[in-house]
Formats: structure tokens, C-alpha cells, sequence
């Protein structure tokens, strides 16, 4: 170790037999609390690196290192990952890790990097890149992950099925000011996805009268564009008890919610007579609040289904006409 003024060098190399729980905090900075590793094991490496700076990025531009760590276990957004060898890189101001590795019974592929050659420091990964593949889904994994991406998922009670998670791009700004800047884009390609009910969901068909709460999702893909601080998702259609709903908007990186229901026309909502006219029609409902707790506009739905009902006494009233005007002229 070297002092230079108020900054010191250091140059080792050796083997590390490095706590990964002590890595945990500065990983939670970059991807949120829903991220913890642990593990140790001796590993050749070779480190240089300046101090005497103040924020970590700082530092990270002054350190060369390259080596592995042994994770023993790692817990993100709900996947248990397996055991597994890490290699690390750090030169040029630019880190990469990659991380290949059994998770929920399927294959994770994750290679992040790190540039801090210009600000806003973004974290990416390679364009094109499918992250998991056959990946058994849990609740944790439905909570913690996919109701990121979309809310539907939010709250969801005994999942099961598997997905794929494709990434078309991916950049993630790491400083919070600069979140707006993140921007990512792919899908999320679900297989024999089945969940009980959730939070928006269960909302929607308490609303309309629909009994059950289990929804069947099959195999359904969920392509997502992420920018200017909101995930918008292409539109998914589900059907429950026979009747269809639509789902399309966007959530925010705060989890505020801008989405539209399309939902069907049903007895409770316009009586059983109006029904009989209305049958197959539809009304959309916007859906404000916040993922945890949807903030269905009620009031949107009742002025439309009254709107609704009154078309159908209307057609009610002209069809009696009509009736008794052909039996007029038939007399």
C-alpha cells in the first residue's frame, strides 16, 4: 500500500475468502431490498485500487480487480439460485459479473455491467438476452418480479406454471435522480400460469358479479416497453366464469397504476332485463391507485351501465311498439 497525499494505492493479490452477506447492502442500493447472498470460499484474485473518494462509484473507477466469488446461495425477486462461481471484472471504468446458474427449477443467465464512463451510470445487459428460461413460478417470484411488470400479479395466492423472461435491451440508470432515464423493453412468456385471485382482479370481479377466484392463464406472452418511469404492457385478455377481461396500461416505477379494464356487460351490473338486450357488450373502467390497492372508478362503471340499461329499455319499449304494430296490421 502506497500513500499518495490524502489517497492510498493498494496492489494484492492472493486468494479471498470474502462474507458475501457483507455485499448485500451495496447490491440492495442498486436493485432494491427483494436481494440477498451469502456464501465463502477462497478464490484467486488480483486487486488495485485508489481510496479517498466519497461516493463508491468514485472508487469503482479507480479499482482493477478480476477474480470469482463463490455464492453459496442467492434470494432476488423471489428465485432461489443455486450454488455457483461468479466471475467479477473490473477495469476501465466498467464492471461485469456473470452469473449462470439453476433457479425455480429452471436456468438463470444474467451478465449486468456496470459503465461509469459517463454519467447517468447506467447498469445493462447484453440486448437480446433470454434471463430465464422455464423457471418454476412461485408467489414470491409472482409478487416480487412479475407484478413489477405487471400488476395483475400483485397479491397472487398459490401460483403456479413456469416463464420465460426475454430482454430485448435493458439500462438501468443506478443514482434515483436519474431513474427516469432507465429504459428497457421485452417479455414475459408464461406457460401453464395458473394463480388464485389477486388484488386487481379480485376487485374487478367482485364489481361484476363473477364468482371464483381462480384465473387460468395458460400460455400467454406479456411483451413490456419500460420508459419515462412507467412499464406499459401490451394488452392480455383472461377469461373467468365464462366472461372476458382485457387488461392494458402502464405501472410506474413507483407502482402507481394507468390502466383500463375492458370488462364485460352482467346481470348485477344492469338488471337481469336490460341483460337480455345487452348481453355480449362491453364498458372500460379505469384503474388509478396504487398495485397493492387498485383504485377501481366505480363511478365510471355505474354511469355506464346505467347509460346501457337505458338503451336497452329503449330497445325494450321500440320492440313492444313494433309488436303491437304488426299485430294491428295483421288484424
Amino acid at each position: 500500500m502506497d500513500q499518495a497525499g490524502n489517497q492510498k494505492k493498494l496492489d494484492a493479490s492472493g486468494k479471498i475468502n470474502l462474507d458475501l452477506k457483507m455485499l448485500s447492502p451495496y447490491l440492495q442500493k442498486i436493485a432494491g431490498p427483494q436481494i440477498t447472498i451469502t456464501g465463502k470460499g477462497d478464490n484467486p484474485f488480483k486487486l488495485k485500487m485508489v481510496s479517498g473518494r466519497t461516493r463508491w462509484t468514485d472508487a469503482l473507477k479507480q479499482t482493477d480487480f478480476n477474480g470469482a466469488i463463490r455464492a453459496d446461495s442467492i434470494d432476488a425477486f423471489g428465485l432461489g439460485i443455486s450454488a455457483t462461481e461468479v466471475p467479477l471484472r473490473v477495469a476501465n471504468e466498467t464492471a461485469i459479473a456473470k452469473l449462470s446458474a439453476t433457479a425455480n427449477g429452471g436456468q438463470l443467465n444474467l451478465e449486468p455491467k456496470i459503465d461509469l464512463k459517463q454519467e447517468p451510470y447506467m447498469l445493462s445487459l447484453p440486448p437480446e438476452s433470454t434471463i430465464l428460461k422455464d423457471v418454476e413460478i412461485t408467489d414470491a417470484i409472482a409478487e416480487n418480479l412479475m407484478s413489477k411488470i405487471h400488476p395483475v400479479f400483485q397479491g397472487s395466492v398459490q401460483a403456479e406454471g413456469r416463464v420465460d423472461l426475454y430482454m430485448q435491451h435493458f439500462n438501468w440508470a443506478l443514482d434515483k435522480k436519474d431513474r427516469d432515464k432507465t429504459a428497457f423493453a421485452g417479455s414475459l412468456r408464461l406457460k401453464g400460469v395458473r394463480i388464485k385471485s389477486t388484488n386487481l382482479l379480485s376487485g374487478l370481479m367482485a364489481l361484476i358479479g363473477i364468482r371464483g377466484n381462480e384465473m387460468d392463464f395458460g400460455d400467454l406472452d406479456i411483451d413490456f416497453v419500460a420508459r419515462n418511469g412507467r412499464i406499459e404492457t401490451s394488452p392480455i385478455r383472461l377469461e373467468i366464469d365464462g366472461y372476458p377481461i382485457t387488461l392494458h396500461g402502464s405501472v410506474g416505477f413507483d407502482k402507481s397504476l394507468d390502466y383500463i379494464a375492458k370488462i364485460p356487460i352482467t346481470p348485477k351490473l344492469v338488471g337481469d332485463k336490460a341483460y337480455t338486450y345487452l348481453e355480449g357488450a362491453t364498458i372500460d373502467v379505469p384503474i388509478r391507485g396504487h398495485s397493492s390497492n387498485p383504485d377501481i372508478d366505480k363511478g365510471s362503471v355505474q354511469q355506464s351501465s346505467t347509460s346501457l340499461a337505458e338503451q336497452a329499455l329503449q330497445k325494450s319499449l321500440q320492440k313492444g311498439v313494433q309488436n303491437v304494430l304488426e299485430q294491428l296490421l295483421k288484424k
